[in-house]
């Protein structure tokens, strides 16, 4: 069906320059944005949340230790389907 949900995206001071908390939530929207089928696409008995927040909370001092958009698409979509399973659970 057609899931109506606000998501953000937020990415903790713990990455310290602006530049890679900026690239941080980029990361996180485009994961989303690649993903969010499977919120749409939940059997009818499934009541999803009217709002998700995805936060990146990991010490971070230079860009080498942020995770790759694969690690970061591959998180983003076990999050979500983990989502769809404890919903639909209740």
């Amino acid at each position: 069906g057609n899931v109506r949900c606000q998501v953000g995206f937020s990415v903790s001071k713990n990455v310290r320059r602006a530049v890679d908390r900026n690239r941080m939530k980029r990361l996180l929207r485009e994961s989303y944005r690649r993903n969010k089928e499977i919120l749409t696409t939940t059997s009818e008995g499934v009541r999803l949340p009217r709002a998700i927040v995805l936060l990146f909370s990991r010490h971070v001092k230079k860009a080498s230790e942020l995770p790759s958009f694969t690690e970061v698409q591959n998180d983003v979509r076990d999050l979500l389907q983990k989502l769809v399973r404890e919903t639909s659970r209740t």
